[in-house]
């Protein structure tokens, strides 16, 4: 299998000297034209430990540095796990969360009398006060007989003895939108054509 190659000139600046107090928010470029037109010129006879040398702007010193070739390769397990870190640690960097960074899981099912689950619904809680249902499923022999619901009821009194205000899914118009409805919940976005023919219908309930 190839591999491709992202071609990429972006340019990092920082302050030339950390110690002299003066605070620069890095800012990123997409070339040196872009990087000259902005007003920074290139100082030659000042070294630098960076790879793109040294410019200036208004006075001001700043080190350049150039970032190379970037290779596009496929994930592995632990990269995801190192990939959904780092988007965790964004979000809290916006909103403070409201529990540990471990996800509360708020699952239910239902067995007949030889054992076997007949009935099931998989709810997961990740950082905030909203629930999201994962999976929810019923016999095909057992519907329509109010096994959904009192699995559905259960679940969100479940999640608002744990301080969840809100709950939101996904559903196909061939599977359960009515269902939802008649239980509180509302359409707040729909993805038309998914698949071909279709829609899938996102939809949320307050509790």
């Amino acid at each position: 299998m190839n591999t491709p190659t992202l071609e990429t000139d972006r340019l990092i600046l920082r302050p030339f000297k950390e110690s002299d107090g003066i605070e620069v928010a890095k800012e990123n470029f997409r070339s040196e034209n872009v990087l000259k037109k902005l007003g920074f010129k290139y100082v030659k006879d000042i070294p630098s430990e960076c790879n793109g040398g040294t410019v200036m702007r208004e006075g001001k010193l700043y080190e350049l540095k150039l970032i190379g070739n970037l290779t596009m390769v496929p994930c592995t397990l632990e990269d995801g796990s190192f990939i959904t870190e780092r988007i965790k640690e964004f979000n809290k960097s916006f909103v403070k969360p409201l529990r540990g960074d471990d996800k509360l899981y708020i699952n239910r099912k239902i067995i007949n009398e030889q054992g076997i689950i007949i009935a099931g619904i998989l709810g997961s809680v990740y950082l905030w006060d909203c629930m999201y249902i994962d999976l929810f499923w019923v016999e095909e022999t057992y519907r329509k007989q109010g096994i959904g619901t009192k699995l559905l009821l259960e679940v969100e009194a479940e999640a608002k003895s744990k301080h969840i205000r809100m709950i939101h899914l996904d559903t196909f118009d061939c599977q359960a939108k009515g269902f939802y409805e008649r239980n509180g919940y509302i359409v707040y976005g729909i993805l038309d054509d998914y698949p071909e023919g279709h829609s899938l219908y996102h939809m949320k309930k307050r509790i």
